[in-house]
């Protein structure tokens, strides 16, 4: 590094070439112990070759106690900052981020520490997923109480890592009824257990893959695919929307005390297959005529729907006069969903261009003259849409003349003129 200038440089100047002589193409073989140790010196991926690139949060936090005794320095300070952003961030917005939906215990337990004496009550978002990794239930649905894991070490880590994410959401409910019941301050919770979600803005994209996949059948040529029979639960996330406004209001409004301590299964009161589910699609897309097939493939690379393998989940607490739970029926929650989908050509341009490239991978096999016919199909029903919402909003504009004035009015499609 001799040869670096050192004079008529500003600092950043210097570091700059510093780095760019540290990564020549002569040095490559050391770019990712150098880069790790630029990144967070003294941590553990700038330390051990063998955690690079950096671990994640999730990662660390699950590492053993002894591990982490390895570097006391850096999780001191990793402490102090999530301390201090918690902190920062209660203060800026007056709840902590975002312990309703967390994945990891550690999320939770920050939050339950930063809200210590401000929280009343806490509602937790979990899943029908923790019974997927608790002890099967004689009956054919999953009630609240079916959440008793196994005490067998070995089928307790086998049903750990068959689904993660069920055991992590259950460390969570576990971890909150411990946490509440040796707490001395006055605060409770209730915890959500929730199926598979329908209904807009679905971060997976698995719904609209589906109804994509239906209404451009013509032009994809593939006969819909499904992994499984198996009877399942859905909800609707307005129906859940709705619910949490509810419990918050009786809560806090009515100072009612009735969902204090309260795990509940909510979705819809319909148990169905995902062929069931496919065919309302296809019949609510008035599509029937075109006898869309369905057949069973245990190795399609569509498995979206269900997420579970235990089946349906029992709703009947959350039903009853104490809990008011109202759900939205299931033809109706497709009927709403796909009108959503429907106008999300128009408005989500790139997220619609994420499926079209996804049902080309996984559906069209890279056919580039199937996927042409499929991509001018799609652009063309997206024009479509755009041009009737315009015309939809001309038909609300009349021009009323008053002699030497012209005065536009708004008027709904059924109001008289």
């Amino acid at each position: 590094m001799s040869n670096l200038p050192t004079t008529f440089l500003t600092h950043s100047q210097r570091v700059c070439r510093l780095y760019r002589a540290l990564f020549a193409p002569t040095h490559r073989e050391h770019w990712p112990a150098r880069l790790a140790y630029r990144q967070i010196p003294e941590s553990p991926s700038g330390i051990s070759e063998n955690r690079f690139p950096t671990p994640d949060d999730a990662t660390l936090d699950a590492w053993h106690p002894l591990e982490k005794a390895q570097y006391p320095t850096y999780f001191a300070m990793r402490e102090k900052r999530k301390k201090a952003y918690m902190d920062w961030y209660v203060k800026r917005y007056g709840i902590p981020d975002p312990p309703m939906i967390a994945y990891d215990s550690d999320v939770v337990k920050d939050a339950l520490k930063a809200l210590e004496g401000r929280i009343k009550l806490y509602v937790y978002i979990s899943t029908d997923s923790v019974y997927e990794v608790c002890l099967p239930t004689s009956n054919s649905l999953s009630s609240e109480i079916d959440s008793i894991r196994p005490t067998n070490t070995d089928e307790y880590e086998r049903l750990r890592r068959k689904d993660s994410y069920g055991h992590k959401k259950l460390k969570i409910e576990e971890y909150l009824s411990q946490w509440q019941s040796k707490s001395n301050d006055n605060w409770f919770y209730v915890i959500l257990r929730l199926p598979d979600v329908l209904g807009p803005r679905d971060s997976t994209d698995r719904w609209w893959f589906y109804q994509m996949w239906i209404q451009f059948y013509s032009s994809i040529q593939k006969t819909l695919e499904i992994s499984t029979n198996l009877r399942s639960s859905y909800v609707y996330v307005n129906d859940v929307a709705r619910y949490l406004t509810h419990i918050l209001s009786i809560t806090f409004l009515d100072s009612s005390t009735i969902f204090y301590n309260q795990i509940l299964n909510i979705g819809c009161t319909e148990i169905v297959s995902i062929n069931d589910l496919l065919s309302m699609i296809i019949d609510e897309l008035n599509l029937n005529t075109l006898h869309i097939p369905i057949k069973y493939n245990p190795n399609t690379e569509a498995d979206f729907f269900p997420s579970v393998t235990r089946g349906g989940i029992n709703i009947s607490k959350a039903l009853s006069n104490q809990f008011n739970w109202k759900p939205t029926p299931l033809k109706q929650v497709v009927r709403e969903t796909i009108q959503w989908y429907n106008d999300a050509y128009e408005h989500y341009p790139n997220e619609r261009s994420t499926i079209v490239k996804r049902i080309r991978r996984t559906l069209l096999n890279n056919d580039e003259n199937a996927y042409g016919k499929f991509l001018y199909d799609v652009n063309q029903y997206s024009t479509q849409n755009i041009l009737k919402r315009k015309r939809e909003e001309e038909k609300k504009i009349l021009i009323v003349d008053h002699g030497d004035n012209r005065q536009e009015k708004l008027f709904k499609h059924n109001d008289e003129i």
